[in-house]
């Protein structure tokens, strides 16, 4: 028992600014699978959760309310709140938005260990969060990565640099969803780690990357489109067939001429067209 503390601990990484992370390990004993990285401890939390609340609770019963409704409500409650940027939901709000399976969480037992907590106020009403920010954004990654369509998977704008690693690291450790594209708009990356991230097949679009660090990613056939990557490292990384930096046609694209000055023009693809006369052609 003393190892298997010890193997789930480690894989937590450095516990600085993270120690509630160490409440996870109670649910992790009855795991037997390796746990290898950050995003696959808490992954394995979830299901030994979920595990536990439907064995106390005992969801199959005659309230209709299994354990696969329990999975699905709690990712779109992460979602909600995501998108609203709040870290507490109340249960008038999510009745309002979810619907009545909000009113069927109160036959959950939420110990104190629970991987959502619910609380509970004098005048019959409650409200329900998340005990860790990381819990949040792995049920908010895995909610959109089970809402996506059947060839893409699209990042949201309102994605924290965590919720964007655990979306990467589950679409490329799901067989239902590694051969999605995955989409990545406008998103603020200028700080996320992409060291060793699987990004085959990825479209990132309107991202400054001059400071990324692509080490030991795999970049395969991934197309930067409107991107900053001056200054970007690429070392043992797998370029194979990546699009540098290449604008998408017709859209504006901005240039820097001078230090802070800027010319806007739009984009046209390379090629080739006649001038005056059908003896003359620019390419």
């Amino acid at each position: 028992l003393r190892d298997l503390v010890f193997e789930r601990t480690a894989a937590l990484g450095r516990l600085k600014n993270r120690p509630q992370l160490l409440s996870l390990i109670g649910h992790l004993l009855g795991h037997t699978e390796s746990i290898t990285d950050e995003y696959g401890l808490i992954e394995a939390a979830a299901i030994q959760w979920l595990i536990g609340v439907s064995e106390d609770s005992a969801l199959d019963g005659d309230s209709g309310f299994t354990i696969e409704a329990l999975y699905d409500l709690v990712m779109r409650m992460a979602l909600l709140m995501a998108e609203r940027d709040i870290r507490i939901l109340s249960e008038e709000e999510g009745e309002k938005t979810l619907g009545e399976g909000m009113h069927q969480l109160r036959l959950v037992t939420l110990d104190r260990d629970s991987l959502l907590r619910r609380i509970e106020s004098l005048d019959g009403g409650c409200t329900y969060r998340f005990p860790h920010s990381m819990v949040a954004a792995f049920f908010v990654a895995q909610g959109i990565l089970d809402t996506s369509g059947s060839d893409e998977v699209v990042v949201p704008e309102f994605a924290t640099n965590k919720m964007i690693d655990y979306i990467v690291k589950g679409r490329s450790n799901d067989g239902e969803h590694r051969d999605k594209k995955l989409i990545m708009r406008n998103l603020k990356l200028a700080t996320f780690g992409f060291e060793a991230a699987d990004l085959k097949g990825a479209i990132i679009e309107g991202a400054d990357l001059r400071n990324a660090n692509f080490e030991n990613a795999d970049l395969t056939n991934v197309n930067f489109m409107s991107c900053k990557l001056d200054g970007a490292s690429f070392a043992q990384a797998n370029t194979e067939g990546v699009i540098p930096d290449t604008p998408t046609p017709g859209l504006p694209v901005s240039f820097e001429i001078e230090d802070g000055v800027f010319m806007e023009m739009l984009w046209v693809e390379p090629g080739s067209f006649n001038i005056e006369n059908r003896d003359t052609r620019i390419d």
